[in-house]
Order: structure tokens, then sequence, then C-alpha cells
């Protein structure tokens, strides 16, 4: 039976327009960014804006946030930060997806309803130091920090479910 509160309705139609069904995921983009500065393992946190055309980068080590356009594959300037309160991400809205790191962060490991569904080798996602790992509410989304095997500098890799 839905819950009803505040005049909003829950149950299985709100759980899946909040979180979908996905079983694999597969680099959407890759790009480098040059305000990234801070090395080693540090936290970010990737956000879905609720019209589902863009996703906020924020930096937490570096004190900044950029916009990336998910149709036209663009990251925005950054915009600078002077605090972040502690908001990881490692999994989707009602905890349906998580995402993790392997001992030795080699592997990118992707969990659904608490199974494992998904390892990923740290160069088959195009990296050479894999730093971070987020994921978005609904799931769709994985953000990974680290550096890219393509340029040698430090950057970004995005993976879309499907």
């Amino acid at each position: 039976m839905p819950l009803r509160a505040f005049g909003v309705v829950s149950g299985p139609q709100v759980i899946n327009a909040l979180e979908g069904n996905y079983s694999n995921w597969s680099i959407y983009d890759s790009l480098d960014d040059a305000d990234f500065v801070t090395a080693g393992a540090w936290f970010h946190t990737i956000v879905e804006t609720s019209d589902g055309k863009s996703l906020q980068f924020i930096n937490e080590n570096d004190n900044y946030v950029k916009q990336y356009t998910i149709a036209t594959k663009t990251l925005a300037a950054k915009t600078v930060i002077d605090a972040i309160p502690a908001c990881y991400f490692f999994r989707s809205a009602l905890g349906k997806y998580f995402v993790s790191l392997s001992a030795g962060r080699a592997n990118l490991l992707i969990w659904k309803n608490g199974l494992l569904v998904q390892t990923t080798a740290m160069a088959s996602l195009g990296l050479t130091s894999l730093y971070d790992v987020g994921i978005g509410f609904s799931g769709k989304y994985v953000l990974l920090s680290g550096v890219r095997t393509a340029s040698g500098n430090k950057g970004w890799v995005i993976l879309v479910g499907a």
C-alpha cells in the first residue's frame, strides 16, 4: 500500500522513478580537468539535476563545483566554494545501487540489491590511477576520478547504466 505524507504518494511507481533498472555500466565520457589539483585518494560527489539533463561534480578537496551537460558532454567552468559538508554518495537514493573500489583500487565494483553485478578493471576504464568513485541518485551515472591513460592528466570518467 502506498504511503501518503504531506500530499505525496510513494510506492513502487515512485521508487522506480527514483532508481532505474540498470544491469551494466559502460563509459559515456572521459575528460581532463585542469582544475583538479589534489592527487591521491579524495572524495567527490555526483549529483543529478532533477531534469536529468546535467550532473554536478563536486570536488571536495579542491573546493569547487562544475556542471557537466550530458547531451553535449561539456564541463563548465568551476564555481569555487568555501566549504562543503560531508555528502559522499556511494549509493543511489534508496540504496538499490552501491559502488566501491576493490582492495588496492584496482577495480570498480558495482552492486545491485546487495549482489555484485559488475567488476571493471581500472585499465578498462581508461585510468592509470583510480582515486575515487561516486554514484548518482538514480544509479544511472557513475563518476570516477583519477589519472587518465589517454592524456596522463587528472580527470573524470563518466559511466552510464543500461
